[in-house]
């Protein structure tokens, strides 16, 4: 009995691995924001879904409201942008945010994320950093 039991959980753990597989999803969760102006809570994960990447807040997501505030890709560490800085000059433009809950951003295809160091959301209109985190 013990045997058969153990046999349906390899063959449903199976069932899982393939289609993430197939599917071609793959997520890998992380909620190590670092406060620039405001706080952010929540977790974050880049995702593929049928060759495409996402990067996607959880449902957990929360800041502080704003006006005209992005999220963007940078190529510094969160550590180096600074509270009032810039971050569209060689940063990659991904969305407007929604101050909490889940959303997702598509990830340009030509983007290599292995260049990229951080996750910023940023106020365009003041060029307030709210704060980011990094992707390694």
């Amino acid at each position: 009995m013990k045997v058969k039991g153990v046999k349906k959980a390899i063959i449903k753990t199976l069932f899982i691995i393939i289609t993430m597989i197939t599917t071609n999803n793959y997520a890998q969760e992380r909620s190590n924001w670092v406060p620039k102006n405001y706080k952010i809570t929540g977790t974050w994960s880049f995702v593929t879904k049928n060759n495409q990447k996402y990067l996607v807040f959880g449902e957990d997501f929360k800041t502080s409201r704003g006006p005209d505030v992005k999220v963007y890709l940078s190529k510094k560490s969160i550590g180096n942008i600074d509270k009032r800085e810039s971050v569209d000059e060689g940063g990659v433009f991904l969305g407007e945010i929604k101050f909490s809950g889940s959303q997702e951003f598509k990830i340009p295809e030509s983007i290599d994320l292995k260049t990229y160091k951080s996750i910023v959301i940023h106020c365009q209109r003041y060029s307030a950093v709210w704060g980011g985190s990094n992707i390694e």
